[in-house]
C-alpha cells in the first residue's frame, strides 16, 4: 500500500442479526522504520475503533510493536493488530479469536469493535478515493 491514501469501509455483523459500518475517507498504512504504521480519519454508525490507533505500529505474536516493554499485547490477545499500550485493552481487534456468544472468553478478547461484544463477521473493504 506504500504511502498512498485510500478509503476504508469496515462492516460489522453481530450474532443478533444487526450490522453497522464505519467509513474512513483517509486510510493509510505506511511502512515507516520497516513497521506498518496506521493513519485514519472518518465517520460512521459503528463507533470509531481506529481513531486512537493513529500512528500505532502493527504487532503480531512474533513482532512486538505495541510500545509496552512489560507485556506483549498481540500475544496476549492472540492476534495481529494495531495495539496501543495506553488503552490497556484493545478498542478494536478484527483479527481476534472467533468466539460464539455461548463460549466463555475473557473480557475484550475476540473479534471486537469499540465495545466488548464478540462479533460474528467483519469485512474491511479498501479502495482508491473517488475523484
Amino acid at each position: 500500500m506504500g504511502g498512498d491514501t485510500y478509503n476504508l469501509r469496515v462492516r460489522l455483523f453481530s450474532f443478533n442479526g444487526t450490522s453497522r459500518y464505519q467509513q474512513y475517507d483517509q486510510f493509510r498504512v505506511h511502512k515507516g522504520d520497516s513497521e506498518l504504521e496506521l493513519k485514519v480519519a472518518g465517520a460512521g454508525s459503528a463507533g470509531d475503533g481506529l481513531k486512537d490507533l493513529n500512528t500505532e505500529k502493527f504487532s503480531t505474536y512474533d513482532d512486538d510493536n505495541d510500545g509496552d516493554s512489560n507485556r506483549h499485547i498481540a500475544d496476549e490477545y492472540q492476534s495481529g493488530w494495531w495495539f496501543k499500550k495506553e488503552l490497556g485493552t484493545p478498542l478494536s481487534n478484527l483479527n481476534g479469536v472467533y468466539y460464539r456468544p455461548e463460549e466463555p472468553r475473557q473480557p475484550w478478547h475476540g473479534i471486537i469493535w469499540v465495545n466488548d461484544e464478540s462479533l460474528m463477521e467483519t469485512k474491511m473493504k479498501i479502495r482508491l478515493p473517488l475523484v
